[in-house]
């Protein structure tokens, strides 16, 4: 009987030990291994719903700056101070989609919408230049409408909404550049197929 016992530690002991290890040298996929065998996802943050995150595994919490793009289909997170294009007229930014939020995020974003109705009636892609807290994926996507993007993001606080000046945008692609409007703060919207401000709406 004692015998039995030391093995069944041992064996314990050596399964921790190993699931330890494994943790250790590759998270991403320790995690998502238990999680699609039907345990918990454990990257999951407390406040985000388990439907919206499923087996995805998320990064540690960070602050990002960029741009958010509210496209008609959903909205797009661009890292950086300014928007850079590869040859191919792709971004070459990081870019996220939002993939969704926390609780106490809602309200935050709710206004955004709110400050969007305000936009140009030819305004299809209003961007706004946004500090926000959150959770980027580690698993490759696919991610948002159509699959389009490889990586999510997941907001917990929307820490600040700031001006985007014209030098951040300069470069934006042409086919964007017809359907792009920028928040400008204290002037409204302004949109970027025109040299000057043809219509603009405060807040």
């Amino acid at each position: 009987m004692r015998r039995w016992m030391l093995v069944s530690g041992l064996v314990v002991v050596l399964a921790v030990g190993g699931l330890a290890i494994w943790h250790q040298t590759d998270r991403v996929h320790f995690v998502q291994t238990l999680c699609e065998a039907g345990l918990p996802n454990l990257s999951r943050p407390n406040g985000l719903d388990a439907d919206q995150l499923e087996c995805i595994v998320l990064g540690p919490k960070r602050r990002v700056s960029g741009f958010l793009l509210g496209e008609y289909h959903g909205s797009a997170l661009v890292v950086g101070d300014a928007f850079r294009f590869d040859d191919r007229g792709a971004f070459a930014n990081e870019v996220f989609d939002i993939a969704g939020g926390t609780g106490r995020s809602g309200l935050e974003w709710f206004e955004l919408g709110k400050m969007r109705e305000t936009a140009p009636e030819a305004c299809f892609l209003p961007i706004w230049r946004v500090t926000v807290d959150g959770w980027s994926t580690v698993t490759d996507g696919p991610h948002g409408y159509g699959g389009l993007r490889s990586r999510g993001f997941f907001h917990d606080r929307l820490a600040a909404i700031d001006p985007v000046t014209p030098a951040q945008v300069a470069d934006i692609d042409p086919r964007m550049r017809e359907y792009a409007c920028v928040w400008t703060g204290e002037g409204g919207w302004r949109r970027l197929a025109s040299d000057s401000p043809t219509q603009t709406v405060s807040p």
